[in-house]
C-alpha cells in the first residue's frame, strides 16, 4: 500500500568537482571561491557541536556541483544577481566572488560522527578497514586529503600551495600520505598527522589565517558589501 511505502527525495546536481575542473579551465577567482566554499564546509561540520564529523573520503568526485541558474535563490536572493557570496565566521564577515558553481558535499557512506555517541561504519570504527581511516576526530585529515587531491589535479595554483605550506610547514605533504599503488593511495596517514604539530591545523583556523585576509570585510564596509551579496553561511 502507498501509505506503507518510503520515498527518498534527492536533489539532482549537475556534476562533481573533479569532472568540472577537468572539463573547464576556471578563472582563478572562481577556483579561490570553490576552495573557500569547501574549507568553510569542512569547518562547519567539524566545529558544530552536534556534528563533530569526519567525512573520511573527501576526494574531488565526492564534492558535487550545482550550477547556478536563473531560478537559483538562496537566502531570499537570486544568485545570478549577486556579486559576492558572504559568510559570517565567529562574527567576522567574509565575502568571496560569486561563483557559478555551488559545492555540495556528498557520499557520506564512510563518514563518522565523533560526538558523545560515536556513529559510523563499524568496520572503520573498529579499525577493520586498515590504518588509513582515523579512529577519532583528527581535524586535519579531511583538510589535507582535499587540498592534496586538488593540487594533484590543478597544480601550480598559488592559493593551493599556500594552504599546503600552512598545513605542513616546509615538509612535502606526500610524506603524510599513502603512496600510489597502496590499498588506500593518497589518503593521509592518521598516525602521522595525529601529533601536536597538526592539532591546530584545522579548517576554521585556516579561514582565520592570513591566507584569507583579503576575503575579510571591515565592519564599516559590511552594509555596502551585503547589498550585493547573498549570505551563504554562518559559523
Amino acid at each position: 500500500a502507498l501509505e506503507d511505502s518510503y520515498y527518498i527525495t534527492m536533489e539532482r546536481l549537475d556534476t562533481d568537482l573533479k569532472t568540472l575542473l577537468k572539463k573547464q579551465s576556471l578563472d582563478l577567482k572562481y577556483i579561490g571561491s570553490i576552495i573557500f566554499q569547501m574549507i568553510y564546509t569542512i569547518a562547519y561540520y567539524q566545529e558544530v557541536v552536534e556534528l563533530q564529523m569526519s567525512h573520511n573520503d573527501l576526494k574531488l568526485d565526492n564534492i558535487f556541483i550545482s550550477i547556478i541558474k536563473d531560478s537559483t535563490v538562496y537566502g531570499g536572493k537570486r544568485l545570478m544577481d549577486v556579486k559576492k557570496f558572504a559568510y559570517s565566521i565567529d562574527n567576522q564577515l567574509y565575502a568571496i566572488d560569486a561563483c557559478p558553481a555551488i559545492c555540495k558535499l556528498g557520499d557520506l557512506g564512510i563518514s563518522t560522527l565523533w560526538n558523545d555517541k560515536p556513529l559510523g561504519d563499524e568496520y572503520i570504527m573498529e579499525g577493520r578497514f586498515g590504518e588509513s581511516f582515523p579512529l577519532k576526530l583528527i581535524k586535519v585529515y579531511d583538510l589535507l586529503y582535499f587540498i592534496t587531491r586538488l593540487d594533484d589535479l590543478i597544480p601550480n595554483i598559488n592559493i593551493i600551495y599556500d594552504i599546503i605550506v600552512w598545513i605542513t610547514g616546509d615538509e612535502d605533504p606526500r610524506m603524510y600520505l599513502y603512496e600510489q599503488g597502496e590499498d588506500f593511495e593518497n589518503r593521509p596517514k592518521p598516525d602521522d598527522i595525529d601529533t601536536p604539530f597538526f592539532e591546530n591545523k584545522t579548517a576554521l583556523n585556516l579561514l582565520k589565517s592570513d591566507i584569507f585576509k583579503d576575503y575579510r570585510i571591515e565592519s564599516s564596509d559590511a552594509s555596502l558589501i551585503l547589498n550585493d551579496s547573498a549570505i551563504m553561511g554562518v559559523l
